[in-house]
């Protein structure tokens, strides 16, 4: 059995399920075993997450799916990151852009280096890190897509969680946040204002940590996320006593 690596519940982006194109059985059966694969890492069955994305790939690489090929090597290079397999999953990421520079995907391009700057950072390296993940927000913002304009930014405050740059994490944290509302993004927010409110916590701005707290727990609440409001409520017992009502 592979040994887990759970990542915190950062709402960083890796890839979509994208159904806008027209797929046949093969693809769509290609599709789904993804979309299970991410479920099974979620859950921990790293085993069967493996499986599932070799099967996949196959489907893919037998009817000649380039754009399916690309989707499954980035997913296995990302199981690979959760388990700290870091050259691997980077090599499976570059395969990943490789195939998406071929096809002129350039949102999808960005998707594969904000992957390769994640693991780059998970693996301490900085400057590579910081490179991947500006190019992969620089071509989203020519691309002009919002959507994807804000996970890269959040991948880029999440890199710097990575590396221990709580000052950086929040820059691209406000940034990401000044995108908003983005159309399916609420489930997200909550998040981004936790993960803020840790960074200001550790940085001393007790006001700041205080008020993004606060504003995590308004987003909880009103989707009845357990999970962050347990989370809030933890990081406010470490720093402070309540948040205000």
């Amino acid at each position: 059995m592979t040994s887990v690596k759970t990542d915190p519940p950062l709402p960083f982006g890796e890839e979509t399920v994208l159904f806008g194109r027209r797929v046949g059985g093969q693809q769509a059966a290609g599709y789904v075993r993804l979309a299970i694969a991410l479920s099974e890492r979620l859950a921990g069955n790293l085993d069967a997450a493996f499986d599932l994305i070799d099967d996949a790939y196959a489907r893919f690489r037998e009817i000649g799916d380039r754009y399916g090929e690309a989707y499954a090597l980035s997913q296995r290079g990302h199981v690979l990151r959760w388990i700290a397999e870091y050259e691997e999953a980077d090599r499976y990421l570059q395969l990943s852009a490789v195939l998406r520079r071929d096809l002129r995907d350039k949102r999808a391009l960005a998707i594969s280096l904000s992957g390769q700057a994640l693991t780059a950072a998970s693996a301490g390296a900085a400057n590579k890190a910081r490179t991947l993940g500006r190019e992969a927000l620089a071509m989203m913002e020519e691309s002009g897509d919002i959507a994807g304009l804000s996970v890269s930014a959040v991948n880029l405050a999440t890199a710097e969680l990575l590396l221990a740059d709580l000052r950086g994490a929040l820059t691209w944290l406000d940034r990401a946040l000044t995108m908003f509302p983005i159309p399916g993004g609420h489930r997200s927010l909550g998040w981004l204002y936790f993960i803020r409110a840790h960074a200001l916590r550790q940085l001393g701005d007790l006001d700041g940590f205080l008020a993004s707290a606060a504003e995590a727990r308004t987003r909880f609440e009103r989707l009845g996320e357990r999970r962050g409001l347990i989370a809030v409520q933890r990081i406010c017992k470490e720093g402070l006593p309540s948040l205000p009502a």
